[in-house]
């Protein structure tokens, strides 16, 4: 349904969750643009699902309005919590600050690439496909880098298929 939403056929679907509950540890929505901007280039048929907050989800939806050029459907559990691992189930990769997403993409044993803050190292994720840190801030991680992650992630064979 959501690729068809997003006239697509095939490709990969990537799970994006640059929010947390605290700005040290959010991703900017710069730098989620720049992300999908560059995967889109690189893997044209690419779709995202933008995870968030129920209270910020009227913003993410303008966002991904905004954005039409980027396949991306905003997306938050607000029925049951159980749509949220359902949700990601059904994707190729996991992209996730330190949140309990990250915690849950592990448990679930999905290939993920976690943006956590040096400070909260002992707090990664223990099955992490790769895991980046940034110094005092989550969004001091480039979104390059995380290009690169995912990148490397796909052409390893990381992601499901």
């Amino acid at each position: 349904l959501w690729r068809k939403q997003c006239g697509l056929s095939q490709g990969k679907t990537v799970f994006i969750n640059h929010i947390s509950t605290n700005e040290k540890r959010d991703w900017q929505n710069s730098q989620l643009l720049e992300l999908t901007q560059q995967l889109i280039k690189q893997a044209p048929n690419t779709m995202f699902i933008i995870n968030t907050p129920p209270h910020k989800l009227e913003d993410m939806v303008a966002w991904c309005e905004q954005h039409k050029d980027i396949p991306a459907i905003a997306f938050s559990a607000t029925d049951d919590f159980f749509e949220l691992p359902s949700t990601m189930l059904a994707c190729d990769l996991v992209i996730s600050v330190e949140t309990a997403i990250m915690h849950l993409a592990s448990s679930l044993s999905l290939p993920q690439i976690a943006l956590i803050r040096k400070s909260a190292s002992s707090w990664r994720p223990l099955k992490a496909s790769k895991i980046l840190t940034g110094k005092k801030r989550v969004d001091n991680i480039a979104a390059s880098k995380v290009v690169e992650a995912a990148n490397q992630a796909l052409s390893l064979g990381l992601v499901r298929t």
